[in-house]
């Protein structure tokens, strides 16, 4: 089945265009403005009366989609560089958030439970030509679509996504699979939906370069979490670790999983269910993952981090969280904040003071003078001493004065006029001057003049 030309009109939802009946009776295509880009899906909002086979004209600029052997679908550029892979096309129940919370609106939390984990059905694919056209053929499972527990609607989902960013996660009901676009990362062991209990585990990543060689002090990382079988603190909790090797959100699979260490594995066992929270909504979850952040800074790869039950043994610990693909228009992706200070290597230099008549300063009220720079800037001063000069100790010890100058960036003078009462005509003297960054930052070495 082709798409009819020209399109229905849409109905606009939110950040969505659906096409209705666009892909026949019942079956509307969905068109979704995601933060990296577009996302298109196939909805049968009721079991069709026969298996169907839909058929999309794919037209790419540079661009070409291209099968295999085994039928892995890639993406390339006309010089054949592989531009992304692309997830095997799958279809699942929609239980999205927002869907959700209408239901409770109307059934007071009489919604089945067993609704929120993700169930999941395969589709063939066949990738032929018509003329200059390629086309995509997706045949989805027909016995998924025949059992009589699925509930509608249903999404056939054969997105591209292009984003930067990497989440998705894996689960051993379907061990080969990876739910990189899903509206939602599922972590934990549960019931499927089909009385089958199954274990899920979520990978995130983030773009960490910016974090070379800064100090960092704090790092976060918040999770919406919207369903979990209890409302609170319960069960082994879920655990974020740093995943230690290299993975792909495209062709991670249960069976294919990274390395994780568990140093610096942070748990939390708080949830929230938008149906048993008394308040009927979700939650953030915040983990404290500052030192994974350091590790990325000290130069450890920034291959993210994993999301897992603590006890996967368990039974009913699972939470459900936003994911970047969530399309809710209260939608809260993950989200890692870092606060840290820029990398300081203080210097001071080009000493001098003024007025200066011959080799003496000609005032009892000099002003001393010196060039401070870091790499860092923001907050700049220099701090300045003046004390006798050993030499003369009949004219006294020690130090006499010490000052600072006021806030300059880095590269300039940054000068300091003596008090008056403090210097005597005659004296001999020597000075010094360090630069510091903000209050209790970094001082450089002392840069003396005689």
């Amino acid at each position: 089945m082709s798409w009819p030309t020209p399109l229905p009109r849409p109905t606009i939802e939110r950040n969505k265009a659906r096409y209705t009946d666009a892909a026949g009776p019942g079956a509307d295509l969905v068109v979704t403005v995601l933060p990296g880009g577009i996302r298109h899906d196939i909805e049968l909002r009721e079991r069709p009366a026969t298996p169907p086979t839909y058929r999309i004209t794919v037209t790419t600029t540079g661009w070409k989609l291209q099968q295999d052997g085994q039928g892995r679908l890639t993406l390339t550029d006309s010089a054949g560089k592989l531009v992304a892979p692309v997830a095997q096309p799958v279809m699942y129940p929609q239980p999205h958030r927002s869907e959700k919370a209408k239901a409770k609106e109307a059934t007071a939390g009489a919604e089945a439970k067993d609704g929120h984990r993700r169930r999941s059905g395969h589709i063939a694919t066949r990738l032929t030509r018509d003329g200059d056209h390629q086309v995509l053929e997706l045949t989805p499972d027909a016995a998924f679509l025949a059992d009589p527990t699925l509930t509608f609607p249903v999404i056939v989902d054969p997105t591209v996504n292009l984003d930067t960013q990497a989440d998705t996660y894996v689960a051993d009901w379907d061990p080969n699979y990876s739910w990189w676009d899903d509206d939602a990362l599922d972590v934990g062991t549960g019931d499927t939906g089909s009385g089958v209990v199954g274990t899920s585990r979520g990978y995130l990543q983030f773009d960490t370069s910016t974090l070379a060689e800064k100090s960092v002090t704090q790092a976060q990382l918040s999770l919406f979490n919207w369903a979990a079988p209890q409302c609170g603190s319960f069960g082994s909790g879920i655990q974020v670790s740093r995943v230690t090797s290299s993975w792909d959100a495209y062709d991670i699979t249960w069976n294919s999983q990274p390395t994780t260490t568990s140093e610096d594995a942070v748990v939390r066992r708080d949830a929230y269910d938008m149906d048993l929270c008394p308040d009927g909504s979700g939650g953030t979850i915040t983990y404290d993952v500052t030192a994974m952040a350091q590790d990325w800074a000290a130069g450890h790869p920034g291959y993210g981090v994993q999301l897992r039950a603590v006890d996967e043994s368990g039974v009913e610990d699972w939470r459900l969280y936003d994911s970047t693909e969530t399309t809710a228009s209260d939608a809260q992706p993950p989200a890692l904040t870092v606060t840290y200070a820029l990398p300081s290597s203080p210097t001071a230099n080009n000493l001098s003071i003024t007025p200066v008549t011959g080799t003496a300063v000609s005032s009892l009220t000099p002003t001393l003078h010196a060039t401070v720079s870091d790499p860092a800037d923001g907050g700049l001063r220099a701090d300045y001493e003046i004390e006798h000069d050993p030499a003369y100790a009949a004219e006294g010890t020690g130090q006499i004065w010490a000052g600072s100058s006021a806030g300059v960036t880095s590269g300039n003078d940054a000068p300091a006029a003596v008090p008056a009462g403090k210097l005597t005509d005659g004296w001999h003297i020597r000075w010094r001057a360090w630069f510091s960054q903000g209050v209790g930052g970094r001082r450089s070495a002392a840069a003396h003049a005689f």
